[in-house]
């Protein structure tokens, strides 16, 4: 089973460089995982993780956001799925200053 430490996560991210934003992960289960999909909500954010997690490895997964030049409220999310079955919503929202 793959638990994260926050799978949402706000924060005020600037308009004139890209943010980079870490979610902490662990795989409890004494299987190793392999992420079959990964999506963004949208094309200003890529993530970044490792693609098979062995059993009881700590992972960080690297949420990337390009807002440069916008300004105002955002949210952005990242949707993951494992061979195990589980699908892990991980949000970035805040203000763009």
């Amino acid at each position: 089973m793959i638990t994260f430490e926050h799978t949402a996560i706000r924060t005020n991210i600037s308009s004139t460089k890209v943010h980079e934003q870490v979610f902490k992960g662990v795989n409890l289960s004494n299987e190793t995982i392999r992420v079959v999909t990964k999506s963004s909500s949208c094309g200003c954010t890529i993530a970044h993780l490792l693609t098979e997690i062995k059993p009881l490895e700590s992972f960080d997964v690297i949420m990337t956001v390009n807002k440069v030049g916008q300004s105002g409220l955002f949210a952005t999310r990242v949707t993951l799925s494992f061979s195990n079955g589980q699908e892990i919503i991980l949000t970035l929202s805040g203000n763009i200053e």
